[in-house]
């Protein structure tokens, strides 16, 4: 149930398995395993929610656009903007997971890293970076899902010890699970991205990201959402008497702390993506920005946009398994516009497998030509994002999957109330820009660089996972 590759046991796997026999014992752990299968520890939503941000759109915007990309620069875009902060730094993450395989302890069934080992051997940059920060007076928030994580004693993990260093840390409550990759600065400057904090998402996928400053409108939205689910959110649990007064005082050290990027990966296909660069664009450039959240009315507002294709769609998808959009993009090669779609190699969660080999089935035998990610290089090909007509990006933190794009009416209740119209409902960030050829211009070169060396999809071939 944690979002992608985030639960400490399953990335410990992936330092010393190879990646074909890890994605079997994925599908038998999925399973067989209790440990992976508490399906509802993350959810803690008690109120009905009734969706209520209506989409942003900007025309002849003035705005600053960056892109990035995992593996290559994940890390340093977002380490800079923790340590360009001023005043605040807003971050929404679905987990916050290991960098050094401490997490999972199966002798006992709990979890967790020593202080110590937390603090001078955690090597997950972003860490230090946030703590330095707080350190120097910005204010720092994370919202994230409560995992309820059974912490073996005297031990920590990544947001407990954020936590008792003094960081703000709440617990997500609004809709079932928080899949929001995201991080504001000094309310200026966000970047909306597929990455989730985990050493696999930054480091060994591929994932895509938008940092968006200079205007206050689209930047203004997704505070607000931030804002929203901050005052539905609940105080992160930590129980302090659990530490020793050692401890503490070692957490809550105000020394500054070294903040190291990791060496990067030597892989067995081409990953290589445009190093970061600001692109500005100017009123007269007539570039539209839109901004939207799921679950409120984000499947209406897509299939709006949809509905403007007239010559060409390309898609580089973690995973599509939404009935509407799956039906939508048959109903588009119907009408002769040219599809590419091009989705990761492998996927985590085996139930979100299934699903998917019934919409690519779908698809492939409507003829729509399906290509999957290279074989046995990246983890995970985790990016999510589309242009169409040449002319516009979209660009998600969300899968095209029901929970992203839910289908139906806009309330959604919390799991028990009325299991009949109950809906297992992420939140999620959706930017589309139309009009900026530059922008586009980088995503056509990453989608380029990664459809060259993919393979076709097999829909008679099961084991095509």
């Amino acid at each position: 149930p944690r979002e992608n590759n985030q639960h400490p046991f399953v990335e410990k796997l992936q330092h010393v398995l190879p990646m074909r026999f890890f994605g079997v014992l994925l599908i038998a752990l999925y399973l067989f395993s209790p440990v992976l299968c508490e399906k509802k520890k993350y959810d803690h939503q008690t109120k009905t929610y009734h969706a209520h941000h209506n989409p942003v759109t900007v025309d002849n915007a003035r705005v600053t656009i960056t892109p990035y990309f995992s593996p290559d620069y994940s890390v340093p875009t977002t380490v800079k903007l923790i340590q360009n902060a001023e005043h605040s730094i807003d971050i929404i993450t679905p987990s916050w997971g290991t960098w050094i395989g401490c997490g999972f302890h199966n002798h006992s069934g709990c979890v967790g890293c020593s202080v110590d080992e937390m603090k001078y051997n955690y090597k997950f940059p972003v860490f230090p970076a946030l703590l330095n920060a707080h350190h120097r007076g910005v204010r720092v928030r994370v919202l994230t899902n409560d995992y309820e994580e059974n912490l073996c004693s005297g031990m920590v993990d990544g947001i407990q010890y954020l936590k008792l260093a003094g960081i703000e840390v709440r617990a997500f409550t609004t809709v079932t699970f928080n899949h929001i990759k995201h991080v504001a600065v000094d309310g200026k400057k966000a970047a909306v991205s597929s990455i989730n904090f985990s050493k696999t998402s930054f480091t060994k996928n591929r994932e895509a990201g938008l940092v968006i400053e200079n205007n206050a409108e689209i930047v203004g939205f997704l505070h607000r959402v931030f804002e929203d689910d901050w005052q539905r959110a609940y105080d992160f649990p930590v129980d302090e008497e659990g530490y020793s007064a050692a401890q503490l005082e070692e957490i809550r050290s105000i020394e500054h702390m070294e903040v190291k990027l990791p060496r990067k990966h030597t892989f067995s296909c081409e990953t290589a993506s445009p190093k970061p660069k600001a692109i500005e664009i100017y009123p007269s450039d007539g570039v539209q920005v839109t901004a939207f959240t799921s679950p409120d009315y984000a499947l209406e507002t897509m299939m709006k946009q949809l509905n403007t294709t007239r010559t060409s769609f390309t898609m580089e998808m973690y995973q599509i398994n939404q009935d509407d959009l799956c039906n939508k993009l048959i109903d588009m090669h119907n009408q002769g516009i040219d599809i590419k779609l091009l989705v990761s190699d492998m996927i985590y969660s085996y139930g979100d497998w299934k699903t998917t080999q019934v919409c690519y089935r779908r698809m492939a035998f409507a003829g729509i030509p399906i290509r999957k990610t290279a074989r046995d290089c990246l983890t995970f090909s985790h990016q999510k994002y589309w242009i169409v007509d040449d002319s516009w990006l979209g660009i998600s933190t969300g899968n095209w999957s029901p929970t992203d794009y839910p289908a139906g009416d806009m309330d959604f209740p919390p799991h028990g109330d009325n299991e009949a119209v109950w809906r297992k409902t992420n939140r999620d960030f959706t930017i589309l820009v139309k009009g900026s050829q530059a922008v586009l211009d980088v995503f056509k070169r990453v989608f380029q660089t990664d459809y060259d060396q993919s393979y076709e999809y097999d829909p008679y071939n099961s084991a095509s996972y």
